[in-house]
């Protein structure tokens, strides 16, 4: 992996990270959009050293991603919810840096024990566990954020209807939950 990925994908990260310590507008977009081109970034980087790796490289695999779900799902557990302008808004809080934290020291104590037992460092990009990570946050925070009956919060958009939409849309119409009568939400 060059290290011009590793700084735009960590980069990238820590502004998300801030902007959401601030507080940002939910929007799916966002929410769902950066988590899915760094699992694609991370994914392609696998398949290139592909022929390199081994089973046990595939294990190790398997049990770093299960980890970057679950801290991920941590992490959007402690984010918080509000409404502004009938919209959800986001903010990160001192238990989500708190999880960030731990998630990084349980993940790079996962990478050494599982490079002493033989994985390649190839087997686990850098971009791929961050996506990941985030995927899992999206998840959690995704439900939550559906649980409200609220909008997400309007992007810049170009266009129209894209795939982010489409899937909102379904999921409201499968489990329709009716927002708070005065467009406030508090906290979720």
């Amino acid at each position: 992996m060059s290290a011009a990925t590793v700084v735009l994908a960590v980069g990238a990260v820590l502004v998300s990270v801030v902007r959401r310590l601030r507080g940002v507008g939910l929007v799916a977009d966002d929410l769902f959009g950066g988590p899915v081109v760094l699992v694609g970034i991370g994914l392609y980087q696998l398949l290139r050293a592909a022929p390199a790796l081994r089973v046990v490289d595939g294990a190790w695999l398997a049990g770093s991603l299960a980890l970057g779900v679950g801290v991920g799902g941590a992490r959007g557990a402690t984010v918080r919810l509000v409404s502004r302008n009938g919209a959800l808004m986001q903010r990160y809080t001192a238990a989500t840096l708190a999880v960030w934290a731990a998630s990084f020291v349980v993940s790079a104590g996962y990478g050494l024990v599982a490079q002493a037992g033989g994985m390649h460092a190839e087997a686990r990009p850098m971009v791929l566990s961050i996506g990941v990570g985030m995927l899992g946050e999206t998840a959690v925070l995704g439900v939550r954020a559906l649980s409200t009956g609220l909008p997400f919060s309007p992007g810049a958009r170009r266009g129209g209807a894209n795939w982010v939409d489409r899937f909102v849309a379904a999921a409201r119409k499968a489990r329709p939950v009716t927002p708070p009568a005065d467009g406030r939400l508090e906290r979720s």
